[in-house]
Parts: structure tokens; sequence; C-alpha cells
């Protein structure tokens, strides 16, 4: 059911929907089963492994955005590399 889906994540404009409808229709999907099954374990647990899932994305990608703003990658500008660059700074070599 996920696999098809995920063939179309890399187009940016396709993919980002596409996973969205795959979340929707596994949660459909698990819903009907645990109906038929006459139990709600299957439910909540499914429940509880996609509040986790959602948790642990936002965690990351929180924990991700932190580091690269403390080393300040931000401010970081490849072009001052090219006016900064000295060649009489360079160590000689030795041996």
């Amino acid at each position: 059911m996920g696999s098809l889906p995920a063939l179309f994540l890399p187009v940016p404009s396709v993919g980002g929907l596409l996973a969205l409808a795959r979340f929707v229709l596994t949660l459909i999907a698990a819903r009907c089963v645990s109906e038929n099954q006459k139990g709600a374990e299957l439910w909540k647990d499914m429940l509880v492994s996609m509040v986790t899932a959602i948790g642990g994305v936002l965690a990351g990608s929180s924990l991700l955005s932190g580091a690269l703003r403390s080393m300040q990658l931000s401010d970081l500008n490849f072009a001052d590399f090219g006016r900064r660059f000295n060649p009489s700074t360079v160590p000689p070599r030795t041996g």
C-alpha cells in the first residue's frame, strides 16, 4: 500500500500530497481492521505509534535546527573564503 506513493516522494509537487494520502489511508485501514476484529487494541496502538512518530520528527527537527543555529551556519557565506584567502599565510612544506 505504501510502496507506490513512496516512489513519488522525491517529486516536490506530488510527493508530499501522496505521502499525506498514504498516511491517512493507513489510519483508515487500521481502523477498519480493528473494527472487523472487534477489538480496539490495534487502533489504539496505531494512534500511539503515529503520535510518537510525529513527536519524534518534531523533536529531531528542532534538535537539528538548534544545532545548526548554535554553529551559526546561517551567517556563513562561501564567497568570503575567496576574498580572505591569502597564499602567504599557508605554512611552507616540510619534508
